[in-house]
């Protein structure tokens, strides 16, 4: 789900080795260079990135961790946000 200023993100686990593990999202605006990490616990499959541009493009991408190593990151998404200015067309 995407809105003005936040976009939610969801994921389905695949097997951890084992051990406990957390997931790791990355974003950014498609304009920047420095991604911002953020770490969510494993019983959790979502979300939600908040605090974002209204009407802006952000790239995100993730990986999982545990005390056995780090998965390979997934591919990188692009995802607009809705504009602050809604209804005109």
């Amino acid at each position: 789900m995407v809105n003005k200023s936040s976009i939610a993100v969801r994921w389905i686990p695949g097997f951890d080795g084992g051990e406990d593990q957390w997931f790791v999202i990355g974003y950014k605006k498609s304009a920047d260079v420095t991604w911002t990490y953020i770490n969510v616990s494993s019983p959790l499959n979502q979300f939600s990135i908040g605090e974002l541009v209204a009407g802006t493009k952000y790239d995100i991408k993730m990986y999982a961790c545990n005390t056995i190593g780090k998965s390979d990151e997934t591919s990188v998404l692009s995802v607009i946000t809705k504009s602050a200015i809604s209804g005109m067309y």
